[in-house]
């Protein structure tokens, strides 16, 4: 069993001022991706979008995170020289946004550059979030996730405080594993998963 990172970036500064006092609704991972490395992910969720100027950025919904995408993906690489990673990447967004096919075609880009760069990962997803269609095909046999983490139950308070799902549930998930490739959770490494 594999374990993957939901949401991997989120544990990063919120970027817009206005989004800062409701970063805990975006939150879904508290550790450093080393740490998370370190607790045994080998699978990173990573949600993208592009500015104005076709600039990258890790978001979740409307948030966004301060951080490099290029020197995450570096890191990743780097690290997975003597084991197998795995890199979903998705095109973040709730709902269609003005500049979709701008968005898709910086988007294609990044994918095709992504893998011809680190070559070390294995990508894979290249889907748009709301409303998964594929916009980037990886090409490869995608590892089936099992899915233990708050949006995935319904609740509105789940999806409001991922930590408290996080903190309820993960200890019994990750003791119960899957019969799938990967268990896919929030807050990796966390006390309360031991």
């Amino acid at each position: 069993m594999i374990l993957g990172s939901h949401n991997t970036m989120t544990y990063l500064p919120v970027k817009q001022w206005y989004f800062k006092p409701f970063f805990w609704t975006a939150r879904c991972q508290s550790n450093t991706l080393w740490d998370q490395f370190c607790k045994g992910a080998r699978l990173f969720d990573m949600r993208v979008r592009f500015d104005k100027n076709g600039d990258i950025t890790f978001a979740h919904g409307p948030i966004e995170f301060v951080g490099n995408v290029y020197d995450v993906l570096e890191d990743l690489d780097s690290w997975s020289r003597n084991c197998i990673v795995y890199v979903r990447i998705i095109l973040e967004s709730n709902s269609p946004m003005k500049d979709q096919e701008l968005q898709e075609e910086h988007f294609k880009y990044f994918c095709n550059n992504a893998v011809n760069t680190y070559t070390n990962l294995t990508f894979f997803g290249g889907n748009r979030k709301y409303d998964w269609k594929v916009v980037h095909d990886f090409g490869i046999q995608e590892p089936t996730l099992d899915d233990k983490y708050s949006s995935t139950t319904g609740s509105k308070i789940d999806d409001l405080w991922p930590w408290l799902y996080a903190r309820l549930n993960n200890k019994s998930n990750i003791q119960n594993g899957t019969n799938k490739d990967v268990l896919f959770i929030d807050f990796i490494g966390s006390k309360f998963n031991e």
